[in-house]
C-alpha cells in the first residue's frame, strides 16, 4: 500500500444547532509518509462560511489552523467550529491543499440551524364550565395585562397561561 496523506474521517455532522450556538469538532491530518507536507485550507470551499453575519459574534464555520505543517508519520489535529446564524440546512465540502500531492484532500461538513419558537397564549374558563377563546398575548408590547372584568362573590374565573414551542425541534 502506498503511502498517503489523508483525513481521518471524510465527514462531520453536527445536527441541529441553536443559532449563535457553538459546537466544536477535531479532525485529523494524517501523514503516512516519511517527508513533512504542508496544507492550507482553500476559503471558497466555504462558500461565505467564514464571513462573520450582521449580529453574530462569529463566523458560521471557523478552522483552526486554516494552514500548517504535517510532520512525517504524524497527525495534526484541526478544529472545526460551527456556529449557525440561519435556520437552515448547511453543507460544505471543504477543499484541503497538501502540497505537492495532486489530489486535494475533502471533508464534507452538515449541520442545522434552528431557533426557539415559542407562543404565549391565554385560556379564559367561564362560571358555566365552558372555554372562551384562546388569544395570543402580543409580546412585543412589553407587558401584558390580564384583565378579569366583574367577578362576583363566590363566582369563579379562571384563565390559563400557556408557552407552545410552534418549532420545528423539540428542545
Amino acid at each position: 500500500m502506498e503511502p498517503v496523506v489523508t483525513f481521518d474521517r471524510q465527514r462531520l455532522d453536527y445536527g441541529a444547532q441553536l443559532l449563535g450556538g457553538l459546537q466544536t469538532e477535531t479532525v485529523h491530518i494524517v501523514n503516512d509518509e516519511h517527508l513533512p507536507f504542508s496544507f492550507n485550507f482553500d476559503l471558497m470551499s466555504m462558500g461565505g462560511a467564514s464571513e462573520v453575519p450582521p449580529g453574530f459574534r462569529r463566523p458560521v464555520l471557523e478552522i483552526q489552523p486554516m494552514s500548517g505543517l504535517v510532520p512525517p508519520n504524524s497527525r495534526t489535529p484541526v478544529v472545526i467550529n460551527f456556529s449557525p446564524a440561519e435556520e437552515k440546512f448547511h453543507n460544505f465540502n471543504l477543499v484541503c491543499d497538501v502540497r505537492k500531492k495532486p489530489n486535494k484532500l475533502n471533508l464534507n461538513v452538515k449541520g442545522e440551524g434552528y431557533a426557539v419558537h415559542s407562543k404565549l397564549m391565554l385560556s379564559e374558563e367561564a362560571v358555566g364550565g365552558g372555554t372562551g377563546e384562546r388569544e395570543l398575548i402580543d409580546s412585543r408590547k412589553g407587558v401584558n395585562y390580564i384583565d378579569y372584568g366583574a367577578v362576583h362573590l363566590n363566582e369563579k374565573l379562571v384563565k390559563t397561561i400557556s408557552i407552545h414551542n410552534t418549532g420545528k425541534f423539540n428542545r
